[in-house]
């Protein structure tokens, strides 16, 4: 018996024998005539000439489905959670799918529905919030937008959403989801476009734009045929006109300065909003300028102004050192004569205190010679000792006075 539960890659032909089936277990048994029995474990199986198959069981959760396929052609769609073992007495294929979740009322599905002999399937929209399980008849529409490759997914199948390489444009997000079946109109969609354009010199440079939109309405997008593959071509358009009327070249500003300038204008965003609404069923949000390549002639054009302008910029940076240079020694020469004429002014003013100080000598001499001849002194021989005294005196200390 073992541990292992048992499917279909287990067939035996029995001459004489038994089997023990697991709960969890159930196998399909055909006797000698090829009469069918289906047996649900745990049972114990006597088999007599018998052929004994297990059987795969499939179990879905709540959030899922069985797609049932009958031997008599019939199709159901079991909700789940519920378990079933694949017969192929009964059964030719039995598979599990998802449930289309809607999670809020801005979530929209479209359902083609045959009702009777019916040649032609009836549209409907069904609206979130709600956990949708189709009906066998029904068939959910992805909604097939802008290179989405899930034209034929089945109901509930996850899927990938891309852009032909040929249109310039990354995978488009945040609007559809569940392969394309599921449309919200409160998301915000990211396009991201690569065009070419061209200014009015002819130069041309590659911009890597953004553009950022809601769907309006899901009547309105039904009306439409592809809502972004609409916006796609007039956003393109819009910022081909919009770079025309601009020159890639202009000296001091830069290339991607000048493209998101002419890009954030106004006039630019509301003309494209009105085209987006009228003509694409879309909401414009807001465009992003993401890159700016430029095309090798103008790569070379604009290398060439900025080597002007830095050879620009250099010659003034040596005009003003130079002219820093000339000030400096202006200033230094000015700081020099100042210097001297402090000099001058203080040896002059030393100068005059020095002839002042012996003018003040010589006129106390003089007072003190009057005193003395007031008195009757010799002033003769009074000079002539205060000069012997004198020479004395220098002649002891090593100097004489002249």
């Amino acid at each position: 018996m073992g541990i292992d539960f048992r499917g279909k890659g287990y067939v035996r032909r029995v001459k004489i024998g038994k089997r023990t089936v697991k709960e969890g277990e159930a196998v399909a048994v055909w006797d000698q005539y090829g009469r069918h029995k289906e047996i649900v474990g745990p049972a114990r199986v006597r088999l007599w000439w018998s052929t004994i198959r297990f059987l795969d069981r499939h179990l879905a959760s709540a959030e899922q489905y069985l797609r049932v396929q009958n031997r008599d052609g019939t199709v159901e769609h079991r909700r789940g959670p519920m378990a079933l073992f694949e017969n192929p007495v009964k059964h030719t294929a039995v598979s599990i799918e998802n449930a289309i979740q809607l999670p809020d009322s801005s979530s929209f599905i479209v359902v083609l529905r045959r009702e009777g002999t019916k040649a032609t399937p009836e549209q409907s929209v069904i609206q979130g919030p709600l956990l949708f399980f189709p009906e066998p008849k029904d068939s959910v529409k992805p909604f097939a937008w802008a290179g989405h490759k899930q034209p034929g997914a089945a109901a509930g199948s996850a899927g990938s959403t891309s852009v032909g390489a040929s249109d310039g444009a990354a995978p488009v997000s945040g609007i559809l989801s569940a392969g394309g079946c599921v449309l919200s109109t409160r998301a915000t969609g990211s396009l991201k476009l690569s065009i070419e354009a061209r200014d009015s010199a002819d130069f041309s440079a590659t911009v890597v734009v953004i553009l950022y939109l809601r769907i309006t309405s899901v009547k309105d997008a039904l009306e439409v045929s592809d809502p972004l593959r609409e916006s796609m071509s007039l956003l393109r358009s819009a910022v081909l006109g919009a770079l025309a009327n601009v020159r890639f070249a202009d000296r001091g500003k830069s290339l991607h300065h000048i493209v998101r300038e002419a890009l954030s204008a106004s006039a630019l965003e509301e003309s494209l909003a009105a085209a987006l609404r009228q003509r694409a069923a879309c909401e414009f949000v807001r465009l992003d300028t993401a890159a700016v390549e430029p095309s090798e002639v103008l790569a070379k054009l604009l290398r060439r102004e900025d080597e002007l302008a830095d050879a620009k910029v250099a010659d003034e940076l040596a005009k003003m050192s130079l002219a820093a240079s000339m000030a400096r020694q202006g200033q230094e020469h000015e700081l020099a004569s100042v210097q001297q004429r402090n000099l001058l002014k203080l040896e002059a003013e030393k100068h005059s205190a020095h002839r002042s100080q012996e003018e003040y000598e010589d006129r106390r001499r003089l007072e003190n010679l009057k005193q003395l001849r007031s008195l009757g002194v010799d002033l003769t021989k009074y000079l002539c000792t205060v000069a012997e005294i004198d020479v004395a005196d220098a002649s002891r200390k090593g100097w004489v006075r002249l």
